[in-house]
């Protein structure tokens, strides 16, 4: 177990530079398409079509990462008013849920890649399907993070020595 946390943990880390990168990158390419179109009226074609691409991949690592540290969405006001036992069933059914959309990402996410596997974009002259391609990637790690989040949050439901104890 303590060696899945470690690659979990690493795998983290490796994202966080690479959705860096692609944040960086982009940033770069986006000052220099908008520099060469108002000094030199001249706009690279490839560089909309590679940012986009960077920003797709950042954001579905980002929900990735969002996953992995629990800092996705969630209305606490009427979990805040429950027990302490219906909170951690709250949490477990939460992660399930986030397990069946990382399933769903993933399923469909492949299938989106192979349905526009013939087409290409157009400036950048590869595959469609390479803008799909953090699609899956995402669902299954989101299902990697969510499992493990899973696990933790039942071993805390069911392993906690205050829930049964009898008052």
């Amino acid at each position: 177990m303590k060696k899945l946390r470690r690659f979990i943990s690493v795998l983290e880390t490796v994202l966080e530079y690479f959705a860096c990168s692609c944040l960086v990158l982009m940033t770069v390419i986006i000052t220099y398409q908008i520099f060469m179109r108002y000094f030199f009226s001249a706009t690279p074609g490839w560089s909309e079509e590679l940012a986009l691409l960077l920003m797709v991949w950042f954001a579905f690592i980002g929900m990735a990462i969002g996953v992995r540290r629990r800092s996705h969405l969630s209305i606490e006001f009427l979990v805040a008013r429950l027990s302490d036992t219906a909170q951690a069933y709250v949490a477990i059914l939460n992660e399930l849920l986030i397990l069946v959309f990382g399933a769903i990402l993933f399923i469909f996410g492949v299938n989106m890649m192979i349905t526009s596997n013939m087409s290409t974009m157009a400036a950048l002259g590869i595959s469609s399907s390479f803008l799909y391609l953090m699609v899956p990637v995402s669902g299954f790690l989101m299902m990697v993070y969510t499992i493990d989040n899973l696990i933790a949050a039942v071993s805390d439901t069911f392993f906690r020595k205050d829930i049964w104890r009898h008052k």
